[in-house]
Parts: C-alpha cells; structure tokens; sequence
C-alpha cells in the first residue's frame, strides 16, 4: 500500500521483478517445443546451441497489429 502513496521501494510484485521468472518460463517453452536441452546466453538474449530455437523467443505479428502501428 505504501508504495502506492510514493513510497521509494517497489512491491514484491512489481512487473520489473516478473522480467527474470517470464524469462525463465519463455526458455523453458522452447526447450520443451524443441525437444532438447537448450543452452541461453542472457547478455544476447539467444539460444547458443540450436539455432532454430531462437524463433520461439519473438513474435511474428500480423499485419496491422505491430506494437509500433497500435
């Protein structure tokens, strides 16, 4: 509740502490999409040792519908 009223320090559930658990749980999606043991290199943001698998860690958006255009 304080951090509602301005406190300084974030809540628990703040969405800039979910970043590293929806990381996790992105990786893990691929690694069971592909079928293997996936190896990420977090400072590229890519999956190092099967290519392929990096096209489950973006989105192919539709036409109209790019983040930029809404």
């Amino acid at each position: 509740m304080t951090a509602c009223r301005g406190a300084q320090q974030q809540s628990a559930g703040s969405f800039l502490n979910a970043w590293p658990i929806s990381e996790a749980v992105n990786l893990y999606a691929a690694a069971l999409r592909s079928r293997r043991k996936l190896l990420y290199d977090p400072e590229k943001m890519e999956i190092t040792n099967y290519a392929a698998a990096n096209q489950y860690l973006v989105r192919a958006y539709r036409k109209g519908f790019e983040p930029d255009s809404v």
